[in-house]
């Protein structure tokens, strides 16, 4: 299973599906996430780093969002930025009440 993602792809925001394969555990908190109305978004700077975010489902604005400092293909860098950016989205749905 992989997370999917809604990258808005550069100079004019097109959107496509990208799939990010990561271990089980963060799946499933993905997956939790996502069926409680959030999904995920993914921007690829010009200067190859991540602009990784989250949204509620219909909202325009991001519920959270991180600045990736690794780049694109660094595996562990880019792990690392989706565990914190899932882990904001639960943070804020506790304390919202989901």
């Amino acid at each position: 299973m992989s997370i999917k993602f809604t990258q808005f792809v550069r100079p004019d925001g097109r959107r496509k599906t990208v799939w990010y394969d990561a271990p089980d555990d963060l799946n499933r908190r993905a997956l939790v996430l996502h069926l409680s109305g959030i999904h995920f978004g993914i921007e690829i700077l010009p200067n190859q780093t991540l602009f990784l975010m989250c949204f509620r489902k219909g909202a325009e604005e991001p519920l959270c969002s991180r600045l990736c400092t690794a780049v694109r293909d660094d595996k562990v860098g880019v792990l690392e930025a989706v565990r914190k950016l899932v882990a904001d989205a639960e943070s804020i749905l506790a304390r919202s009440g989901g």
